[in-house]
């Protein structure tokens, strides 16, 4: 028996087995996981050329790591739009998915999934190439968790309800790049600057914080089921998803409101709204 779980060895051996996946569902998504690795990598060079030789006054005042991160968040902002459109659909839509949060089936879902991987991958890469400008080893050790995390639920066919709920957050990533953007350029007492910390605040808020205990009370309610206990690293990724991200994103979120207070305040005092530094919002990103 297994000590807390009340499983014996061949009922887990039964269970964490990988859902029924077709070959053709398995080579969408190996397609999908190249072609947004390949687009995504592509268009970090292709960007970098275009400026080059079309605007070159455009990038000419930022130091090589701002150029870098700059572009990087051109490829972050694309895929957000892209995974933030497919999960707010999927949830919206599939009835499967919400009915069994362990095994429901959406390959919709799958293929957000292998966007995301392939995503990650690529932005990889690109930190890799040009670590001296952008490297952290955050970056690549949530990267590398995000990418196996998705992986697994592709492969096995498990939690793709959790996953969506994972996707959603990057709506929030969409203003946190914009607000560095202007921030480079030095936009900080502009009004743009101060209505995209508004929307930041507000995206944090429905995209990370919201779905948070929703997603802890979904958890909860499938932890009576074998099929539940039948994998460890099934049960890792989605606590460890709560106890390592969500535990950042609250002290995040407690630290912008309070610094959305101050602009608030100054703003109607007719004053400049006070800038989010860059570390700031690039630790927001990794949450």
């Amino acid at each position: 028996m297994m000590m807390g779980f009340g499983l014996n060895l061949d009922s887990i051996k039964e269970l964490d087995v990988p859902a029924a996946q077709t070959e053709e569902e398995m080579n969408l998504y190996i397609t999908v996981v190249a072609a947004s690795f390949i687009v995504t990598f592509l268009m970090f060079f292709v960007l970098e050329y275009i400026v080059k030789i079309y605007n070159p006054s455009f990038l000419k005042n930022l130091s090589s790591s701002n150029r870098t991160l700059l572009l990087t968040q051109i490829q972050s902002n694309i895929h957000a739009i892209i995974v933030c459109y497919l999960s707010t659909y999927v949830l919206y839509q599939s009835e499967e998915l919400k009915a069994d949060y362990i095994w429901g089936k959406c390959q919709l879902a799958s293929v957000a999934c292998a966007v995301t991987i392939g995503y990650m991958a690529a932005d990889l890469l690109t930190l890799i190439i040009r670590w001296k400008d952008v490297g952290e080893w955050s970056y690549v050790f949530h990267h590398l968790f995000s990418a196996l995390a998705f992986i697994y639920i592709i492969f096995y066919g498990k939690f793709k309800f959790f996953a969506m709920i994972r996707l959603l957050a990057e709506y929030s990533t969409i203003f946190v790049n914009f607000r560095h953007a202007l921030h480079m350029f030095g936009m900080q007492n502009s009004s743009i600057y101060f209505y995209n910390g508004l929307m930041m605040v507000f995206s944090f808020t429905c995209a990370r914080m919201i779905p948070l205990p929703i997603y802890i009370y979904c958890i909860l309610s499938i932890s009576d089921r074998p099929d539940y206990h039948s994998s460890l690293i099934g049960k890792l990724i989605l606590w460890l998803a709560t106890c390592v991200l969500d535990s950042l994103n609250v002290l995040w979120y407690i630290k912008m409101l309070k610094g959305a207070v101050k602009v608030w305040k100054s703003h109607k005092n007719n004053a400049s709204p006070s800038p989010v530094s860059a570390s700031r919002v690039k630790d927001i990103k990794q949450g």
